[in-house]
């Protein structure tokens, strides 16, 4: 009897094509979400683990300050595969050589380690053999260039080794390191000569030495860092670590974390990583609910067909469970087809992606000392990821076809056979549709019965729409939300930031103008006012409350302080500042006495709206930071200006900020009187195409033409960043959105068409009677009316409380919650057009049937 059964159930498959493969492309569609879920995710931890490597070094664990006898004690260690020191005596990290370049290119450092330091930390290209005393050393090919030194491996270079420091006015001294800085002062402590043996081709995790020492194995000068890396490098590793810790009791340890989650060790990995599983599950849980939606309208279409040959078959002794197996079976065959496919076509589609996405990451210099590395992301499937993909997906399938086999197996054979379990109404529950008959006549009414009569089929249409229509939009809005809570939105409008002393910035804005491709110089200053609360000190007091008064908010506005915690100050210059107060209806006179006043951006979301945040009462406020006399200045409130979107001045801050301004030469007085005008620096916002050329040419005249408290900045690189995490996220969000809508429409066509394909019998009786075409036409326009709007009724509030239930959810917002009227407006015009092609196109292939055939039942 089993065997009979499945054979019966792949002939039906067979007999009902379209419904088959509909239902398998949505099994794929689903696989193929979840494969790339899982790959994607899987690959990205590889990829971050390979680039931590290439950057910082490979290893494990860090431990600063570590004994002679605890680095025995590691490589003593069977667990331990290397165990990298390195020198931690900071005072004898200074190098200074003779020569005719500038100071800045003679200045550098050198790090003492031994071989498995050099082993783990060196991931360039080299020329020679890596140092293995304190005799040899390796030498960066950069510093050889810039000093215009021909040397070669084998030759020997003199240089003085002793101390950069920084020195206070009090005569303390401050240790450096990396960059050279103009006010420091070096120490000679004495003078090396040392063979090369390598010649490093720029090296990630040493940049900030030029020269890399040898030590001899055992012989440990002074201080001491230490690198262990593990001989199983796998999803223990952390924890296998802190077993290593706790073992010998090392102190200051801590984990190579990006590098460590390339083996999947996540334990202890942060907030980060355990937010990005959240986001993860949470998408995994909208597929299967998608994807659970589909194929269990697909089995419960697959059932009320096989109803008849099931009644038959338990009249000829099928047991329930032969029935529910029935069920199972066809779910194991779609598996069997869907599954592979989806897991295929996620493949595909994930190394494409990533391999797009990886290259403008990395096109993008986005990572802390990766500038300049090239490459893309590769697709990574470790086995676990693809048993994961097969299990979770083969659960989806299995919690779809649950309901169904219990169904199936409590099927009674004369129930079958009458089919009355198809249909099963009270009495009177097919009164009404008056309403629908006045408008649209007999047809309409017809349309409105056909929908109650259906039963379980049209309750099931309805929900399958309804739940689709809701996941949709909920996703919708998690990415949307999702992007602009974690996104920065700003569009800077400086290219390149410069700051000098007070007294030199007239000459710098000489120099900054000289410069070729220089469009336009303002100042540039932006305070930030940061407000947060100190949980950890129950006697501090948030300062500012006066000013963070909720009374001073309009409605609508008044969480303005909860969503903001800090107030940006922006520093503009004199006839900037004018041009604004006089576009805003405000006379300049009062801005420009001895008090430092300002105007608030009557405005938080930058959007264009005559609905303002403020109340009248904000004006004569004041903005401080600590207190009113501390630094930076004290400003008070005077005027309000609204926002205009093509105005520079109110693209200095993000949105969702409250902005105060103030005009630069009061406010620098104001600073001056408080600290001294030698204390105090000027910044200048440069806008200019070249912003690379203009960077690399103003930072050599600020460092050659004796300017003191100087800076510069290339913001173009950082916004280059920012925007390109916007666009891996709407990638990743957009992407998955598409393939769920897919998922949606598979859902629709696949429920629609096969309820068509069930009613040949309903609708071979109409045409006995005399209905013509039109009318048959005008019945089918109407119920997809009827399916549209009920299932519209339950799906759009539904979406619009799931969806702010997850506003309510994400905490770090700073917008208000807004439902998008266009989406769904496109939503409703989708679902109608989806419902009616599908049922137009299903009846299409039913009216030609032969009546006395379609009557009989015998062409279903």
């Amino acid at each position: 009897m089993t065997g009979i059964i499945a054979k019966l159930t792949l002939r039906h498959l067979a007999e009902n094509k379209k419904r088959t493969v509909v239902t398998v492309l949505g099994v794929a569609a689903s696989t193929a979400l979840i494969t790339a879920i899982l790959l994607g995710i899987c690959s990205f931890f590889i990829f971050i683990g390979n680039m931590s490597g290439e950057i910082a070094g490979r290893w494990n664990l860090q431990i600063e300050d570590i004994e002679s006898s605890q680095i025995e004690n590691l490589k003593n260690d069977n667990r331990v595969a290397t165990v990298g020191v390195l020198s931690a005596e900071q005072e004898v990290t200074g190098v200074m050589i003779d020569g005719d370049s500038k100071l800045r290119y003679r200045t550098a450092n050198i790090l003492q380690g031994n071989d498995d330091y050099f082993a783990q930390m060196i991931t360039c290209d080299y020329d020679g053999v890596l140092p293995k005393d304190s005799g040899e050393i390796a030498v960066e090919e950069s510093f050889l260039k810039e000093n215009s030194l021909d040397l070669s491996v084998g030759d020997s270079l003199e240089f003085d080794l002793g101390n950069r420091y920084l020195e206070d006015l009090e005569g303390n001294r401050t240790i450096m390191g990396g960059s050279w800085s103009a006010n420091e002062k070096f120490e000679v402590l004495s003078h090396e000569k040392l063979k090369i043996t390598a010649i490093l081709h720029g090296n990630r995790p040493t940049n900030s030495f030029k020269l890399l020492r040898g030590m001899v194995e055992g012989e440990y000068p002074g201080k001491m860092f230490a690198y262990v890396s593990l001989k199983k490098f796998d999803h223990k590793t952390n924890a296998n670590l802190r077993k290593i810790i706790a073992e010998y009791g090392l102190k200051d340890c801590s984990f190579n974390t990006e590098y460590n989650i390339s083996a999947f060790a996540f334990e202890g990995a942060g907030s980060g990583i355990e937010g990005m599983f959240r986001v993860m599950a949470f998408a995994l849980l909208i597929v299967v609910m998608a994807s659970v939606v589909l194929i269990y309208n697909a089995f419960g279409m697959s059932l009320t067909e096989r109803i008849r040959y099931l009644g038959m078959l338990a009249s000829v002794g099928a047991t329930k469970r032969q029935k529910r197996a029935s069920v199972f079976f066809e779910g194991f065959i779609l598996g069997l087809m869907g599954i592979p496919l989806g897991m295929i076509i996620g493949a595909i589609g994930s190394k494409i992606t990533l391999g797009i996405l990886g290259k403008m990451m990395l096109d993008a210099d986005m990572f802390a000392g990766a500038k300049g590395m090239r490459g893309t992301m590769e697709l990574h499937a470790p086995i676990p990821a693809l048993v994961a993909i097969v299990i979770l997906s083969g659960f989806t399938i299995f919690i779809s076809s649950i309901v169904p086999a219990i169904k199936a197996s409590k099927i009674m054979p004369i129930e079958a056979l009458r089919e009355t379990n198809n249909i099963k109404l009270k009495a009177g529950s097919l009164k009404g549709g008056f309403l629908a008959r006045k408008i649209f006549g007999y047809e309409g009414q017809l349309a409105y019965k056909n929908i109650k009569r259906n039963g379980r089929k049209g309750k099931v249409i309805i929900a399958s729409i309804a739940i689709s229509v809701a996941l949709f939009l909920t996703i919708d809005y998690f990415g949307s939300t999702f992007r602009k809570a974690y996104a920065h939105e700003i569009e800077y409008p400086f290219s390149v930031v410069a700051a000098c002393a007070l007294s030199e910035k007239d000459s710098l804005k000489e120099d900054i103008l000289g410069l070729e491709g220089v469009e336009s110089v303002h100042c540039g200053d932006t305070i930030e006012y940061c407000y947060k609360e100190n949980k950890d000190d129950p006697a501090w007091r948030m300062p500012n409350t006066d000013i963070r008064n909720p009374e001073f908010l309009e409605d609508g506005y008044t969480d303005v302080f909860e969503k903001s915690d800090q107030i940006f100050m922006c520093v503009l210059d004199d006839e900037e500042f004018k041009r604004v107060l006089g576009e805003n209806g405000l006379s300049a006179d009062e801005y420009f006495g001895d008090e430092l006043k300002g105007v608030i951006l009557n405005n938080f979301y930058h959007e264009e709206s005559n609905k303002p945040v403020f109340k009248e009462s904000m004006i004569g406020q004041k903005l401080f930071y600590d207190n009113p006399e501390g630094m930076p200045p004290e400003v008070k409130i005077a005027g309000f200006v609204n926002y205009k979107s093509d105005d520079y001045v109110f693209k200095l801050v993000p949105e969702a900020s409250v902005a105060v301004y103030v005009p630069e030469s009061v406010f620098y007085k104001a600073w001056a009187d408080k600290i001294g005008e030698e204390n105090v620096t000027y910044t200048y916002g440069i806008t200019c195409e070249n912003h690379e050329e203009v960077h690399d040419k103003l930072f050599e005249i600020l460092e050659n033409d004796g300017y003191t408290k100087y800076s510069c900045s290339d913001l173009t690189q950082s916004l280059v960043v920012m925007n390109t995490v916007m666009v891996l996220l709407k990638t990743v969000i957009y992407g998955f959105t598409v393939l769920l809508a897919l998922v949606v429409i598979a859902n629709i066509v696949n429920t629609i068409s096969t309820g068509v394909m069930l009613r040949r019998k309903e609708f071979a009786m109409l045409r006995s009677v005399g209905m013509a075409s039109s009318g048959f036409s005008k019945m089918l326009i109407l119920e997809t009316l009827l399916y549209g709007v009920r299932a519209l009724i339950l799906g759009l509030p539904g979406a619009a409380l799931l969806s702010l239930l997850i506003y309510k959810g994400a905490h770090v917002v700073a917008f208000p919650f807004r439902i998008d009227l266009l989406k769904y407006f496109l939503v409703v015009v989708a679902v109608f057009a989806i419902v009616g092609l599908s049922m137009l196109l299903s009846s299409a292939k039913i009216k030609d049937d032969n009546i006395i055939e379609a009557l009989k039942g015998d062409m279903v």
